[in-house]
C-alpha cells in the first residue's frame, strides 16, 4: 500500500513537470509574438507614410558645412570705474570673440583696435545694475555684442561676430 501511494505521488510529479516546460514554452512564445508585433507597429505609425518621388525626378542632396568656432582674445582686458552711490567702483572684464571660419578670425584680429574701441565706448556706459545682476551683465554681452559688429560693418561690409564672450568679470 504504501509502495502504491509513493508510485501515484511519482508518477504526479513527473506528469507536472512536461506541463510546466509546455507552459514555459507558450508564455515565451506569447511574449516573442507581442514583441514582434510591438517593433512592426512601431515602425508602422512612428516612421510614418514612405513619399513616392516622380520618375525621372533627381534628388539633390545639400551637404551641410559646419564652420568650426574660433575665439579671438582682446589683448588685454578693459578696466574702468562704473558710479555706485557716493563711491566708484572699479570693474575689469577679460574679452573673447567668437567668430566662424579663418577669413572671420583674420578680419577680427586685423581690426582688434577698432573691435576694442566699441567695447571701451560700451563698457564706459555701463551702470552699476548691468555689472551687478545677470541680466545687467546678459545685456552688457548684447551691446557689446551690437557695438563690434556695427563697426566691423561699417570696416568689412557684414557681421563676423558672433558672440562676446565674458571670460574673466572682477568687480571691486
Amino acid at each position: 500500500m504504501a509502495d502504491d501511494k509513493e508510485d501515484v505521488l511519482e508518477d504526479n510529479q513527473e506528469e507536472k513537470k512536461p506541463k510546466s516546460k509546455k507552459m514555459l514554452i507558450i508564455i515565451v512564445a506569447i511574449v516573442l509574438l507581442l514583441a514582434i508585433a510591438g517593433g512592426v507597429g512601431y515602425f508602422l505609425f512612428m516612421v510614418g507614410p514612405v513619399e513616392k518621388v516622380p520618375e525621372g525626378t533627381k534628388a539633390v542632396v545639400v551637404p551641410t558645412v559646419i564652420v568650426p568656432a574660433s575665439y579671438v582674445a582682446m589683448r588685454r582686458p578693459f578696466v574702468f570705474n562704473v558710479p555706485d552711490g557716493k563711491r566708484t567702483r572699479l570693474v575689469q572684464i577679460k574679452v573673447q570673440l567668437l567668430v566662424r571660419g579663418s577669413d572671420h578670425r583674420i578680419m577680427a584680429k586685423i581690426h582688434t583696435p577698432t573691435l576694442e574701441g566699441a567695447l571701451v565706448s560700451v563698457f564706459s556706459n555701463a551702470s552699476i545694475e548691468e555689472v551687478r545682476t545677470v541680466e545687467g551683465k546678459k545685456k552688457l554681452r548684447l551691446d557689446a555684442l551690437n557695438a563690434v559688429n556695427n563697426a566691423i560693418q561699417k570696416l568689412e561690409g557684414k557681421k563676423i561676430i558672433e558672440s562676446v564672450l565674458f571670460t574673466g568679470f572682477i568687480l571691486q
